[in-house]
C-alpha cells in the first residue's frame, strides 16, 4: 500500500529524479546493504534490482542516494549529468 511520487527537475548541470513512497520503509540496519548484489529481505526475487540500478547510474557518472524511515516510507534520489 501507500503512494508513489516521482519528481524530475534540473539541478546544476544534472537531472534530478526523486522517487518517494509512503510504504513500510527500510530498516536502518539494511540501508547500507540494499545496493549489494543478491541482498534481499523478500522470499522471491534475486536481489539484483538496486545493484543494477546503481551500476547504470555509475556508468553514466551519476549518483544515487536513499533515505528511509520505518513506517513512513523511502526516498531515492538519482542525479544524472544533463546531456549537452
Amino acid at each position: 500500500g501507500g503512494h508513489l511520487s516521482v519528481k524530475i527537475s534540473p539541478e546544476n548541470g544534472f537531472v534530478r529524479f526523486e522517487i518517494t513512497d509512503t510504504g513500510n520503509g527500510i530498516p536502518a540496519e539494511n540501508l547500507s546493504k540494499i545496493f549489494e548484489p543478491y541482498f534481499s529481505t523478500k522470499e522471491t526475487g534475486t536481489g539484483l534490482g538496486l545493484a543494477i540500478v546503481q551500476k547504470i547510474v555509475d556508468i553514466h557518472n551519476g549518483m544515487i542516494e536513499v533515505e528511509s524511515s520505518e513506517g513512513e516510507g523511502t526516498k531515492f534520489t538519482v542525479k544524472l549529468p544533463r546531456a549537452n
